[in-house]
């Protein structure tokens, strides 16, 4: 990039004696390459579900996503409601707010849940805006045998112009913290 700078030199008495030209050749800071999960997440104190939800991330392309092999810790709700019709739905909170889908039954006593595309932010430099991405969560529930624990597999896809994008897995065992909380769905 060239920057023209003018100079103004001024004369003993005061009058504007003429101006110069200078260019001077600017050249970018190198910056080493973000990696996953270096970039500073908002803190949250998260609440406590009736489920308590640890995960491991398996792989993360998005540099603003935890780094592979990061142990995360979420709250987990199912809640059944009937308006319209009745449905599990599942609740879960995110560094970046509350976010709820229901739960649909498959075959052979799968279950599954799919989170509509939200924002998140691509990887940056402290006091840097480098845009957002949107990500779309999916989970698949399967049953350890044992009704206090669930596991389940989050597949989440990154979309963006702007940041690095494509699937990111993390691997979840959820433990009922709360006795009396709802399965994922009826017959699970």
């Amino acid at each position: 990039m060239r920057v023209a700078l003018c100079v103004w030199a001024a004369c003993a008495v005061g009058v504007l004696a003429g101006c110069a030209t200078v260019r001077i050749q600017v050249q970018a800071p190198r910056r080493v390459p973000i990696t996953p999960g270096s970039v500073p997440r908002p803190y949250v104190d998260f609440a406590h579900g009736p489920w308590t939800a640890t995960g491991t991330v398996e792989t993360a392309p998005n540099s603003a996503d935890s780094a592979p092999g990061e142990k995360l810790v979420r709250p987990w709700w199912f809640i059944s409601s009937c308006h319209p019709g009745c449905r599990t739905m599942f609740i879960r909170e995110t560094e970046y707010g509350i976010e709820e889908t229901p739960v649909v039954v498959g075959l052979l006593d799968s279950h599954s849940a799919e989170f509509p595309p939200s924002p998140v932010p691509c990887a940056h430099y402290s006091g840097q805006d480098a845009g957002s991405a949107e990500d779309t969560s999916t989970f698949l529930f399967w049953s350890s045998g044992n009704p206090q624990v669930i596991h389940a597999s989050e597949r989440t896809t990154t979309t963006s112009d702007r940041c690095p994008a494509g699937p990111s897995l993390t691997s979840w065992v959820a433990v009922r913290s709360d006795p009396t909380a709802s399965p994922p769905a009826p017959g699970f």
